[in-house]
C-alpha cells in the first residue's frame, strides 16, 4: 500500500482558501442580485411612466445577467442604489479572487503534477496496476515522461486514472490487495496498547474488521 501522507502531498491549502473565498462571495452576489431584482420589479409596478418602466426593466436585466448597467440609476430608491454599489464592489472582489486563484493554480500546477508522476513511478503502485489494468500500465510510462506543457487529452485521462488508483491505494481499508496496507502484528494486554509491526513492512495500518469477525 501507500501512506495517506503521500496523497496529502497533492493538496493545496492556498487554493482551498481561494475556492472558499470565491464560493462565499458568489453566494453573497447571488443573494444581492435577487434582492435588487425583486426591489426593481416592485418599483416597475409602482412607476406610471412607460418609458421609465422600460429603463428600470433594462437595469433589472443588466443586474440579473451580470452586465454593466448602462442607464443612469441615480433616480432609483436610495436602498436600491446602495445595494447596486455594494454588488459592484462584490463583483470587483470576486474578479480579484479569481485572478489570484489562477495565479496560484498556475504556480502550483506543474509542481503537483510532478508529485503525482513521482507517486505513479512507485514500484508498489506499478505492481498493482500490472494486475489491475495493463492498458493503463502502458500509458503511464508515456504520461510520466511527457512534459506538462505538452499534455493532451490522453495524458489528462491517464492522469485522472492514476489519481483514482492512488486515492484507492492510500485510503482503501479492505485487506488482501496489492493496493492495501497490511502487516502482521501482536495484540498485547498492556496498560498502553501498541502494535508491534513487522520490521520488514513498508506502510501499515490496522484493519478494524478483524475485531468484528
Amino acid at each position: 500500500g501507500m501512506s495517506f501522507d503521500k496523497l496529502n502531498m497533492l493538496n493545496s491549502a492556498s487554493l482551498k482558501d481561494q475556492i472558499d473565498n470565491i464560493c462565499s462571495l458568489k453566494s453573497k452576489i447571488d443573494v444581492e442580485k435577487k434582492l435588487i431584482c425583486d426591489l426593481l420589479y416592485n418599483q416597475i409596478a409602482l412607476t406610471m411612466d412607460r418609458q421609465l418602466q422600460n429603463i428600470i426593466l433594462n437595469i433589472k436585466r443588466d443586474v440579473f445577467n451580470d452586465r454593466k448597467i448602462k442607464d443612469d440609476f441615480s433616480y432609483l430608491n436610495e436602498n436600491i442604489i446602495v445595494m447596486i454599489n455594494d454588488l459592484n464592489i462584490y463583483k470587483a472582489q470576486y474578479a480579484q479572487f479569481l485572478n489570484l486563484y489562477n495565479e496560484i493554480y498556475q504556480s502550483e500546477f506543474t509542481t503537483k503534477i510532478e508529485t503525482l508522476k513521482s507517486l505513479a513511478s512507485n514500484e508498489l503502485f506499478l505492481k498493482g496496476i500490472l494486475l489491475s489494468s495493463q492498458s493503463l500500465l502502458k500509458r503511464i510510462n508515456k504520461y510520466i515522461y511527457c512534459d506538462t506543457v505538452n499534455f493532451e487529452k490522453n495524458e489528462f485521462r491517464t492522469q485522472e486514472s492514476v489519481l483514482k488508483y492512488i486515492t484507492r491505494m492510500c485510503s482503501k481499508t479492505s485487506p488482501f490487495s496489492t493496493f492495501t496496507n497490511i502487516a502482521l502484528c501482536e495484540i498485547a494486554d498492556v496498560e498502553y496498547p501498541f502494535i508491534n509491526l513487522n520490521a520488514n513492512g513498508q506502510n501499515h495500518k490496522l484493519d478494524k474488521t478483524v475485531f468484528y469477525s
